[in-house]
């Protein structure tokens, strides 16, 4: 019967605790009057947020956000009825909308937003400039995108040029800063080559950026072929040899492009590769063991072809 009544009055004494628990505490009504409060203000400023009214220091609070985070401050009591918010210069140094939220008792009595301006003085251009290649033509092109940035690191909207050169020619352009960012298209040369680019703004420049220039898509080109003997002894090696390949333009196409040569006999079919050097692709087979007559055509895959030649091999004579 003991045991009984003590789980009882545990349950009772469970049940009493929550509904305390569960009772909000009634926040003081206390009239305040923000004494500074502004909507906007610039990065060069300092923000000190001064509110009245009869608070309990303790229990008054000013949360603020912006987009890289938050935090919250205690004021500092100035008089009998006079707090102060100090926002540390990790929030009052960046642009951009902060958020406040002001609370007493863990209840919020107040929020808003402030706008903060960053300075109108560029002390950095940021660039950025991509693809770094492009191909000889006049259609393709990079672009180079320049952020004004103020000496808080905040993207401004300062005015500045950008300039592009190579070893001929020299463009300079103004650009108007829009959306806290500028871009501006390089397009390419009919030549292979580098294009160099940069911003300014008074004293301020940018990085330099290069975008190099590649060669277009490979033109048809002719093949030849080298060997001591014509002898099919399945031991000697034939040369395979491109002419210059080169594009639209008259450029030389880039090394390393892959050449496949093509042997035909019937219903033989092999095949053999080279990469370009300076120009000229080479690739080397062995004869075949016994009488034959290739059919050879190169190509750059899905790009260009060669013309077709005719290799013949005799029978070895000893």
């Amino acid at each position: 019967m003991s045991r009984t009544l003590y789980l009882l009055l545990l349950l009772l004494s469970i049940s009493c605790k929550q509904n305390t628990d569960s009772i909000p505490i009634k926040v003081p009504d206390v009239d305040f009057e923000w004494q500074n409060m502004v909507s906007e203000t610039s990065v060069q400023e300092r923000i000190d947020l001064t509110i009245s009214g009869k608070f309990e220091l303790e229990y008054l609070h000013l949360g603020i956000s912006n987009d890289f985070g938050g935090s919250l401050i205690i004021p500092k009591k100035k008089g009998n009825s006079t707090f102060v918010f100090s926002l540390p210069e990790s929030f009052s140094k960046v642009s951009g909308i902060l958020s406040y939220s002001l609370s007493y008792y863990n209840q919020v009595i107040d929020n808003g937003s402030i706008n903060i301006l960053p300075s109108e003085n560029t002390v950095l251009l940021e660039t950025y400039c991509g693809p770094s290649h492009m191909v000889a033509s006049l259609i393709d092109y990079s672009m180079i995108v320049v952020i004004p940035n103020d000496i808080y690191d905040n993207p401004n909207s300062g005015e500045h040029y950008t300039v592009e050169f190579d070893t001929k020619t020299e463009v300079e352009e103004f650009v108007q800063t829009e959306e806290l960012l500028s871009h501006r298209r390089i397009y390419s040369r009919l030549k292979k080559g580098k294009v160099l680019a940069k911003a300014y703004i008074d004293t301020v420049k940018s990085k330099v950026s290069d975008v190099i220039i590649w060669a277009n898509n490979a033109t048809d080109f002719t093949i030849s072929y080298t060997r001591n003997t014509s002898y099919s002894d399945g031991k000697e090696l034939t040369t395979l040899k491109t002419s210059v390949i080169k594009d639209e333009y008259g450029n030389i196409i880039e090394n390393g492009t892959m050449v496949s040569f093509y042997l035909t006999h019937n219903n033989t079919h092999l095949k053999v590769y080279g990469k370009v050097i300076n120009g000229i692709a080479t690739a080397q087979f062995v004869h075949p063991e016994v009488e034959r007559e290739y059919s050879v055509q190169a190509f750059v895959e899905n790009v260009s072809s060669s013309n077709t030649i005719k290799i013949k091999y005799t029978p070895s004579t000893f």
